[in-house]
């Protein structure tokens, strides 16, 4: 039996519609689609609505931007060298999942503090599910499952993590809890805190020599921005009342830490929220403060409504000699986003424009709006790559990316089981991980990075599989 949406019910429907009785008759005794089929009630895909789609997406297509091989993307006055190989591309599958099979929410690898030597750290992988499983795995086949040191510190799905000093792991829950647990001494949960009445969906983390700063997103509408203090020590992270907060019109989608342009100033945070292609700029201290936006359609109104849905920092440049990876001033900072578009989602990169900061936080946000950097109003040159993934997606996902080391390309997830690098010189869809994930399943979760010097990327999906991708076997 043809599916409900063939080439062949596509056909029958069309001469139904127009009234070609005989040779629909023919058509469906030798077709075998079924009456009932040719109906497909109110919600049946007709050619029409197939045409009208890809006069569209062409349509849309043409306000893409993409870039040249040797365009300069980060200000660098050297040639641009666009996507490298190798590249991860061989699946490997962890097969040491406990039961039951649940949904991969999020994945990272992070770098644990030895229990036995305090100066070296051990690469883990590290994943959550419902309902409120965390797990630790060996980034090395066969990935071994490692025993967690500390009791789930949620009582509801993990959404976000992020280390601090090697040992704190920070965590974000579907009830609205911040908590901070400790992976290496056993000490369990330290902290926990329930400022967000709804899912925790953002949480970013500047960490600097005595604490870090926190910021989480909620959709209850709020940011909060802590200041968790730890010291040289490594004493116990102390967790207070959040420093700032914002409320915002809609549901914020992504939070960032970014570098002052200001040398030793406490980071910048930028946000995007639900129904807005605005990215926002916030002071954090003394407290936050709202300094202006940065449009993703500055020239025009966008042809298709979306939101900038996950935000990520280009990666710093390979280590000096001295060791220092620090982005500093003097680098252009670069954001790839992905955005809510359907059917089909879209990449964009920029460049930040980073408004100026005043002296004497000014209440006014359209003034503060109005303010930009020393470089100008210029926003359209600003936007370096505008283009379509081709990854599938609805109005209920949540697409993720991960930047490949160095900033070369973007890997980006999809609704059909595929995860996509995107070379960031041409814009152009170069690779296509399959056959790791469930054909037809979203890949929920993505992290891309170096593990003893190879390069991987981890993804995990709806199909309930974490997968390891490796450049060799």
């Amino acid at each position: 039996m043809p599916a409900s949406d063939s080439p062949a019910v596509l056909v029958a429907r069309f001469l139904k519609a127009n009234g070609y009785t005989e040779t629909l008759s023919v058509f469906l005794a030798e077709s075998g689609v079924r009456e009932e089929d040719v109906m497909g009630g109110g919600d049946g895909v007709t050619i029409e609505d197939v045409l009208e789609e890809r006069r569209w997406f062409d349509f849309v297509s043409r306000f893409e931007k993409v870039r040249l091989d040797g365009d300069n993307v980060d200000g660098e006055e050297e040639k641009r060298i666009g996507w490298l190989e190798p590249a991860p591309r061989i699946p490997i599958r962890i097969e040491t999942l406990p039961a039951p099979v649940g949904n991969i929410l999020h994945v990272s690898l992070i770098r644990l503090l030895s229990s036995t030597t305090p100066t070296a750290t051990t690469p883990t992988i590290l994943l959550t599910r419902p309902p409120s499983r965390l797990h630790l795995f060996s980034p090395k086949s066969p990935h071994s499952l490692l025993p967690l040191p500390t009791p789930t510190p949620h009582d509801s799905a993990i959404l976000c993590t992020s280390l601090l000093q090697n040992r704190y792991l920070l965590s974000t829950s579907m009830s609205g809890q911040l908590a901070i647990s400790d992976l290496v001494a056993h000490r369990g949960v330290l902290v926990v805190r329930r400022d967000h009445r709804k899912f925790v969906v953002g949480l970013a983390v500047w960490e600097g020599r005595e604490g870090a700063w926190v910021a989480t997103a909620g959709w209850d509408g709020w940011i909060f921005v802590y200041w968790v203090g730890v010291g040289l020590a490594g004493g116990e992270p102390v967790l207070g009342e959040p420093v700032g907060s914002v409320h915002l019109p809609t549901n914020p989608l992504s939070i960032l830490f970014i570098p002052s342009p200001i040398a030793d100033n406490p980071p910048l945070l930028l946000a995007s929220r639900t129904d807005s292609t605005l990215l926002a700029y916030y002071a954090i201290s003394p407290s936050l403060t709202f300094l202006g936006v940065q449009p993703l359609t500055p020239s025009s109104v966008p042809a298709t409504a979306f939101s900038p849905s996950f935000l990520a920092l280009r990666p710093p440049d390979p280590p000096t000699p001295d060791g220092d990876q620090r982005t500093t001033t003097t680098t252009p900072h670069i954001v790839a986003i992905t955005t809510s578009h359907v059917p089909y989602q879209k990449l964009i990169i920029v460049r930040l424009v980073i408004p100026s900061l005043p002296a004497t936080p000014s209440p006014s946000a359209d003034s503060l709006g109005r303010t930009v950097s020393p470089e100008g109003n210029d926003w359209e040159s600003a936007i370096l790559i505008h283009t379509t993934t081709n990854a599938p997606q609805t109005l209920y996902s949540t697409p993720q990316l991960a930047w490949r080391p160095g900033g070369k390309g973007v890997w980006v997830t999809g609704d059909d089981g595929v995860v996509r690098g995107v070379d960031v010189v041409s814009g152009r869809v170069v690779k296509a991980l399959s056959g790791g994930h469930e054909e037809g399943t979203r890949v929920r979760a993505l992290w891309a990075g170096l593990v003893d010097g190879e390069e991987v990327v981890i993804s995990g999906g709806f199909d309930g599989r974490c997968v390891v991708w490796r450049c060799e076997t």
